[in-house]
């Protein structure tokens, strides 16, 4: 059994909005009740609110503030709060902290607290908001999230639990991909896909839009629709990066039954790099490439190993031989064996012959 989240574009209606918004701010307010609260009890008291008290804590703060959202919607906010903690003192994260107006875009609700029923979605004291319904979810609805985008555009998140198999024909193929800047991908078989420049063929469109954003004076409402005009561009090069991302994982795993990539760290390789090369390395997407390409070979019968990316542009793919190259040399001559090939064609062969055996 495994979760799968399906995304799908939702319309309410402009009272629906009005009380969206005014849930998503509910939920916010409740977060830092609950959270003074917590805090209050452990300094005074040395006592820790547990999730009942926390629960029933919500029905006061209900009336003191006035609320009228539905207390089911709230409960997620409560979860939140406690998941932060859990973060906290598992993962070594940042202690929870209060949070400003606008920091959530998102409401939620779990299974029984809703109803889904055909093309619409019920919310309590919401109604039925319109869903476009491009495809049908799989397993059962476990939980949803409605989320505003920065655009302001409202997006349904149906979580379902189940068994996800898209079983694609076999192939008998295996193959090895070496991810670059200059060709986003050199497969071991000699086919590449070619790199799309999405930041860059939209630099300039931001750069004005920034630009008049930043000439409007804050708090007023000619800045506000600034505002939304950058982050139209940046949902463009969002929207472009993931249809090519989705476009490419789906073929290659048509094509073949076993691939291999490098285990980057995408923050290594950024950490060190001039701002032009990190910027470039954000924008290619070779992590999200990776993320989609392994979900998506579980569900297809596929399989993808990871294997150890050091030395694989510096290896002979024929006879082994090791030698310096710098980034500039874009063809591999070995002295040893004589092979001439192309330097990313060389590391994907390299990077198959490491996790064959996986495979």
């Amino acid at each position: 059994m495994g979760m799968k989240t399906f995304k799908y574009r939702v319309y309410p209606k402009k009272r629906q909005i009005t009380l969206l918004n005014q849930a998503i701010e509910d939920s916010r307010l409740v977060y830092n009740e609950l959270l003074a609260q917590k805090k209050t009890a452990w300094e005074n008291e040395k006592r820790n609110i547990t999730q009942y008290e926390a629960q029933n804590l919500i029905t006061g703060i209900k009336k003191e503030k006035e609320i009228k959202t539905a207390t089911q919607v709230l409960r997620f906010a409560k979860d939140r709060l406690f998941d932060s903690y859990n973060h906290f003192y598992k993962k070594n994260n940042k202690f929870p902290r209060f949070k400003g107006k606008g920091f959530y875009s998102s409401i939620g609700l779990y299974d029984g607290q809703y109803e889904l029923c055909g093309n619409e979605v019920v919310i309590p004291k919401i109604g039925r908001i319109h869903i476009v319904k491009h495809r049908q979810w799989q397993g059962a609805p476990k939980q949803i999230v409605i989320k505003k985008s920065s655009t302001d555009k409202w997006y349904l998140c149906v979580f379902c639990e189940g068994e996800f198999k898209n079983e694609v024909a076999k192939t008998g193929k295996q193959i090895g991909i070496d991810l670059g800047l200059e060709t986003f991908a050199v497969m071991s078989d000699g086919n590449t896909i070619e790199r799309e420049r999405f930041f860059k063929h939209e630099e300039d469109c931001l750069a004005k839009a920034q630009q008049a954003l930043s000439k409007q004076e804050k708090g007023t409402p000619e800045r506000k629709k600034k505002r939304r005009v950058v982050a139209r561009v940046h949902e463009r090069i969002y929207f472009k990066r993931d249809n090519f991302v989705h476009q490419h994982t789906k073929k290659s795993l048509d094509e073949y039954d076993g691939i291999v990539v490098e285990d980057l760290s995408i923050r290594g390789l950024t950490k060190n790099n001039k701002r032009c090369i990190n910027k470039s390395i954000q924008d290619v997407a070779w992590g999200k490439f990776v993320t989609i390409l392994s979900y998506k070979a579980s569900s297809a019968g596929k399989k993808v190993v990871f294997v150890n990316p050091a030395y694989t542009s510096q290896t002979c793919s024929g006879c082994g031989y090791v030698q310096k190259l710098e980034l500039s040399d874009r063809v591999y001559r070995c002295p040893q064996c004589g092979l001439e090939i192309g330097r990313d064609l060389n590391a994907a062969r390299n990077i198959y012959r490491s996790g064959a055996a996986l495979l």
